[in-house]
């Protein structure tokens, strides 16, 4: 029997996922009440689409977020730079019981930013089972007119019939 050579393996970097994988900000939150974490998560990967189409990143919870409403606030203000709607808006006076309503106008509309901005984006998201899924948003028309010939107007006659193109 001879060695096994695993020369040819490689050795894949732990990729952190949700509110780890941000930059940590001025003042990171390191102590979470029960399930407060979890609640964390949920706001970050509810909006994790919206930021991968805008190409934004977010900071960590940060100490001066005392709930997760804080936290939701302060990601929809990076989001809502990319709005068409709401670029001005001030996001920390939004009242709680409105929060779920702009938060889904503000996804939505960064969603639709590239498709405005005439470019495509990637978005990347990982299933349950672990494998990525990439899909694109944005303008089809920012790859496809590369393999596009010229417009042509003209009458095809199809049974002695004139047909328009």
């Amino acid at each position: 029997m001879s060695d096994a050579d695993y020369s040819d393996f490689k050795v894949m970097p732990v990729v952190l996922k949700g509110i780890a994988a941000d930059s940590p900000g001025p003042s990171p939150r390191e102590s979470y009440g029960p399930g407060e974490r979890q609640r964390f998560e949920a706001i970050r990967g509810h909006v994790d689409r919206a930021l991968q189409a805008t190409g934004e990143n977010v900071y960590q919870p940060q100490i001066g977020h005392k709930s997760p409403e804080a936290y939701t606030k302060a990601v929809l203000g990076v989001l809502a730079k990319h709005t068409e709607q709401h670029k001005r808006l001030a996001t920390w006076s939004i009242p709680d019981r409105s929060l779920a309503e702009y938060t889904q106008k503000i996804v939505g509309d960064a969603l639709d930013s590239p498709r405005r901005e005439g470019r495509l984006a990637e978005i990347v998201i990982v299933d349950r089972s672990g494998r990525e899924v990439r899909e694109f948003v944005g303008s089809k028309k920012s790859w496809m007119q590369h393999f596009e010939g010229p417009t042509m107007l003209g009458t095809i006659y199809i049974n002695g019939q004139p047909q328009r193109v």
